[in-house]
């Protein structure tokens, strides 16, 4: 070989020619992958120098996949059906949206019943959603089976029962099972109810002894007895006494007693009292012989007697 000179690198002593050895070429390597629009590169390069041979490898081209169409709904917007490549990520034909539908209701009126309220429903023809409004008052209950004293009415729709027992009515006498109440003793009066066979008993207080004033008789005191008043009750008859007054007592003078003449135990006409006593009918002074000298004294009247000429002859 030539040798060179190592600053100016002019050839200093041309050497002998050696003939070239040739390329060795390594093995196939990528160097370039292909893609779905360029082509890709494979190379072999000589192990001893950079030289090299390369060797295109074919597009790719897209590999195309659908992208499904999505229906419009009432409230979201939809997609038309397009393209894209899988590989790449290249879209191929665009979807296109489509504006949402909007809701289509169509109403519906529900009538009321006597359980629940009245309304008009109104629903999508498309997605089915739907709302309530204009809501009405429920119905009158209808009676099916009417109330009695223990149960209430039932309606004929529901089934339900309406308001309450309406209970018994014991408002119809039954005299043959009732005893009568009296002066004394308690009764028992029975009802029936008047809607059904069913009877309630009630006791009855004594009605009590009926007087009337008009039949009150009075019988007055004595010395030894006491008053009294008596009535007969108007109903059973039964004789009431009552007393009004204690007994007098004797009102003894001149040795009798002045109201019933019953004569003064311890009367003694032998020992008069002392001090003297005017008599009641003639005027005398009788020295306190009372029971001789007072008005039923034979005494006092035959002095009364004599009086009384002696005014006859005085006119």
């Amino acid at each position: 070989g030539d040798l060179y000179c190592s600053v100016c690198n002019q050839i200093i002593e041309s050497g002998s020619s050696i003939e070239a050895n040739g390329h060795t070429l390594g093995a196939l390597t990528e160097v370039r992958a292909a893609t779905c629009t360029e082509y890709g590169e494979k190379r072999r390069t000589c192990v001893n120098c950079d030289y090299y041979e390369s060797t295109e490898t074919p597009v790719l081209g897209h590999q195309v996949v659908t992208d499904n169409a999505v229906a419009a709904t009432c409230s979201t917007a939809g997609k038309t059906a397009g393209t894209h490549c899988s590989r790449c990520g290249t879209v191929i034909v665009a979807q296109q949206e489509i504006t949402a539908l909007g809701h289509n209701y169509i109403e519906t009126v529900v009538a009321p019943t006597c359980t629940t309220l009245g309304y008009t429903v109104h629903t999508c023809e498309y997605c089915r959603d739907s709302f309530k409004d204009t809501y009405t008052d429920k119905t009158e209950h209808v009676v099916g089976t009417a109330a009695t004293c223990t149960s209430a009415a039932v309606c004929a729709n529901c089934g339900r029962p309406i308001g309450a027992a309406l209970g018994h009515d014991f408002t119809v006498y039954l005299e043959e099972s009732s005893t009568p109440a009296t002066c004394t003793a308690s009764g028992t009066a029975v009802y029936k109810c008047s809607r059904c066979d069913v009877t309630q008993s009630e006791t009855v207080l004594p009605n009590g002894h009926a007087y009337r004033e008009e039949d009150v008789v009075y019988v007055a005191a004595t010395c030894t007895t006491a008053g009294y008043a008596t009535v007969s009750c108007s109903a059973c008859g039964e004789v009431l006494t009552q007393e009004t007054e204690a007994a007098l007592g004797h009102n003894y003078q001149n040795g009798a007693c002045t109201r019933c003449g019953a004569a003064d135990p311890n009367y003694n006409p032998e020992q008069p009292s002392s001090g003297s006593e005017k008599c009641e009918k003639c005027g005398l002074n009788h020295n306190g012989r009372t029971g001789l000298w007072k008005q039923d004294g034979l005494f006092c009247k035959i002095i009364a007697f004599f009086r009384n000429i002696m005014k006859i002859f005085q006119r």
